[in-house]
């Protein structure tokens, strides 16, 4: 099973902006795909997060990369979400998982 975690800053202020972002992202990739998604905030540091997506397979994994490039919806979602990245550090950081859990 595929895992894609995802680490970035988000302006503390904009929590609330941030999570209906994340809300809506998800209603967009539900419709055209099976996945699982986290989402964690640091209890030390509030404008860090984490954010897991759990895919069944490979082919879900790339159907979810081929809707991010097709779907304009969700182009104009990604630009909201990198207003809302703390601008000292926007960056976003991908970790590629397989899932080998033993239970």
């Amino acid at each position: 099973m595929p895992i894609r975690i995802y680490r970035y800053r988000v302006q503390p202020e904009h929590t609330e902006r941030f999570l209906d972002i994340q809300k809506r992202a998800d209603w967009l990739y539900r419709k055209h795909l099976s996945y699982k998604i986290q989402h964690a905030q640091s209890r030390t540091d509030p404008a860090q997060w984490v954010e897991i997506h759990w895919y069944p397979d490979e082919s879900a994994a790339k159907a979810a990369d081929e809707l991010g490039r097709r779907e304009p919806e969700l182009a104009r979602i990604v630009a909201e979400f990198v207003d809302v990245l703390d601008p000292a550090d926007p960056k976003i950081h991908e970790d590629l998982f397989d899932d080998r859990s033993i239970r």
